[in-house]
């Protein structure tokens, strides 16, 4: 089965985060425990997602990542790359890289931080050529 996703390569936190809160559906990708379960976003990248939830995530771990954005679903695959304690007023937190994600979803998710941070996603303005 083709899933569409494209693996995403070189990303290192090149790439400008939005805070937002979305709900998001984490399952991992192997396992027996395989089953989906909730977490609230922080913020978002192209490359990736802040998350916080107190279910425990184990650096390394792949997981299936799903998401709403105002004009469609995103469905993509990640890794934990990096995890904060609980701390006096704020949950744990963990940082996923998206390891595929289809070109369209990466559309959807810079549409979405340009219109929330537009001065750190410039829109590329098409030059006109001129007849003549």
């Amino acid at each position: 089965r083709d899933s569409g996703l494209v693996p995403v390569v070189g990303e290192r936190r090149g790439l400008f985060r939005v805070r937002a809160e979305l709900d998001i559906s984490l399952s991992p990708c192997e396992g027996a425990d395989s089953h989906f379960f909730t977490a609230s976003s922080v913020n978002l990248s192209p490359g990736g997602l802040l998350v916080s939830t107190y279910r425990a995530l184990s650096r390394g771990m792949l997981l299936s990542v799903e998401f709403d954005l105002p004009a469609s679903r995103v469905v993509a695959q990640g890794e934990v790359v990096w995890s904060r304690e609980a701390s006096r007023g704020s949950m744990p937190g963990y940082g996923i890289a998206f390891t595929e994600l289809s070109r369209f979803d990466r559309t959807l998710i810079e549409s979405y931080c340009a219109r929330l941070a537009p001065e750190a996603y410039p829109q590329q303005v098409p030059s006109r050529r001129l007849a003549g």
